[in-house]
């Protein structure tokens, strides 16, 4: 209540000589919580060497929090060498206990064999596992692994579902790919409506890819009403957002 000021006026340096008592008397909770605060600096001096020993106690004792932050200590080597082999030991057991970033970072791991040997097959499932928590990195990576035949077989209809769940939740490379799914029929029924509804929002937002694809709808008059002016509009700010992303 300290630390979040939930209640009581907010007094961080407060909270960390209580959350130093309970995490000395082995709380684990309370060892995650000080450890939070030395690592970030929040309110208190920044220590990250003991903020890496309180992860480290209180992820043995298996809160998956402090496993995840523990995991990410090592990846970027916080308050320690960097060390990709532990980073993946961590994020593995946080994502066994259903932490959706974890699952993800270790989906990553594998996927591209860091800090533990390449398994296409395996970051897929766990790829699968966060992105059915709702994380849209997950769903987007998914999905291009589905569209891909990545871990395998090719299967343009969920990777195209996938696209979709991640581009409602404003995913711009995933806005655009299902434009393209629905522009090509893969993997849904042809619709170049939806098409340009989707490259519309992604292009309105700032993906360049979007709004060449626009252009070039509009210039030929490919599933809309042709029209010189929005298509020229589409593809000079496509000129621009390629200088600037």
């Amino acid at each position: 209540m300290l630390h979040t000021g939930q209640g009581v006026k907010q007094d961080k340096p407060e909270a960390l000589k209580w959350y130093q008592l309970a995490a000395d008397a082995g709380v684990t909770r309370a060892q995650t919580n000080l450890a939070d605060l030395l690592r970030k600096g929040d309110g208190v001096p920044e220590d990250k060497e003991e903020a890496l020993g309180w992860y480290a106690q209180a992820a043995l004792k298996g809160d998956a929090t402090a496993q995840y932050c523990l995991g990410e200590m090592y990846h970027e080597g916080e308050g320690t060498k960097k060390d990709k082999e532990k980073a993946a030991k961590w994020w593995l057991k946080a994502a066994e206990q259903g932490r959706r970033e974890a699952q993800y970072n270790f989906a990553m791991m594998l996927h591209f064999g860091n800090g533990v040997p390449a398994d296409r097959k395996a970051s897929y499932g766990w790829y699968l596992k966060a992105a059915e928590q709702g994380l849209v990195a997950a769903q987007y990576c998914l999905a291009v692994q589905l569209d891909r035949g990545e871990g395998g077989e090719i299967n343009k209809v969920d990777a195209a579902k996938w696209f979709g769940k991640a581009a409602e939740q404003g995913h711009l490379q995933s806005m655009n790919n299902l434009g393209a799914a629905y522009y090509l029929g893969d993997g849904v029924e042809e619709d170049k409506t939806k098409a340009v509804e989707w490259f519309e929002k992604a292009g309105k937002e700032g993906h360049p890819g979007a709004m060449k694809n626009l252009g070039q709808m509009y210039r030929k008059g490919d599933g809309v009403v042709e029209d010189r002016k929005k298509s020229d509009y589409w593809f000079k700010k496509a000129g621009f957002a390629q200088v600037i992303v």
